[in-house]
């Protein structure tokens, strides 16, 4: 016993003289920005952000509001409006956004309803920016069906099945999802058959400069247990690593995270 424990001393001097405890990605900073007009979205993303370990900053718009912090002070905006339907972007909105991903950030616009009426900027733009068609008065309702799917090949969602929450506590139109056709764009995750036929198959779709995505829900949406690893998927295809602390031992790097992503269904390189 007293051998063993000297020879763990002697590992954990080791690891101290090297370093120790190694970040190997660094947090995001992210800005939520809640556009939602006062429906719940904010716990589920924020609990679900700091599960992940990024910095998350909330600031909640008015209707018709936009935001006051400056967008390019954050890695990732995430702009969700819960599942509102009607008129949600307006011009100057539009602009940040756009001006924002052309500056290097990375976007993702969820919601259920995430492009369902926008008058105000118009459906032409928007497809083009996001890659993206079929977005007008996209309204499918979800039947029996409970499970959405990644898509297979590079995508980091891969072919991983997701339950979804029909009907959230506080939304509007619980039932009901946005579904997209791709022009440019990149599929992320499927949507199945509904009950009142989807304008096009893809729930999630990514810019092919792979800077911004759309989602066709809002994490309220993705059940509890399923949030965390659809979120990472989703930051990881934008090019944002879940952050992680490594123990190094020569030339072996072991991730104290392994264990977790393997869970998720994630690769820990060199495992």
């Amino acid at each position: 016993m007293k051998a063993l424990l000297r020879f763990v001393q002697a590992r954990l001097t080791v690891l101290v003289l090297l370093g120790g405890l190694t970040p190997c990605a660094p947090a995001a900073s992210i800005l939520l920005v809640d556009d939602s007009e006062g429906l719940p979205i904010q716990s589920a993303w924020t609990s679900t952000l700091s599960q992940l370990g990024h910095s998350v900053t909330v600031e909640t718009i008015a209707p018709t509001g936009n935001p006051t912090l400056a967008l390019s002070n954050y890695d990732v905006v995430i702009w969700s409006i819960g599942d509102r339907a009607y008129e949600n972007l307006t011009a100057q909105n539009w602009s940040t956004m756009t001006q924002y991903v052309t500056g290097g950030g990375k976007l993702i616009y969820a919601g259920g309803h995430s492009v369902y009426q926008e008058n105000w900027v118009g459906h032409a733009p928007i497809e083009a920016f996001f890659g993206v068609s079929g977005t007008l008065y996209n309204m499918p309702m979800w039947g029996s069906n409970t499970t959405i799917t990644g898509v297979a090949g590079g995508s980091p969602f891969n072919n991983s099945t997701y339950t979804i929450v029909p009907y959230w506590a506080g939304g509007q139109y619980g039932n009901m999802f946005s579904g997209f056709n791709l022009s440019t764009g990149t599929a992320l995750v499927n949507m199945p058959v509904v009950t009142n036929g989807a304008p096009g198959p893809y729930i999630v779709a990514q810019n092919a400069a792979g800077t911004a995505q759309l989602w066709g829900l809002d994490i309220n949406h993705v059940a509890e247990p399923d949030r965390e690893a659809f979120l990472a998927h989703s930051l990881e295809a934008l090019g944002v690593p879940e952050p992680s602390t490594a123990l190094l031992f020569g030339s072996l790097t072991v991730g104290l995270l392994g264990l977790r992503r393997r869970a998720r269904g994630v690769e820990t390189p060199g495992t």
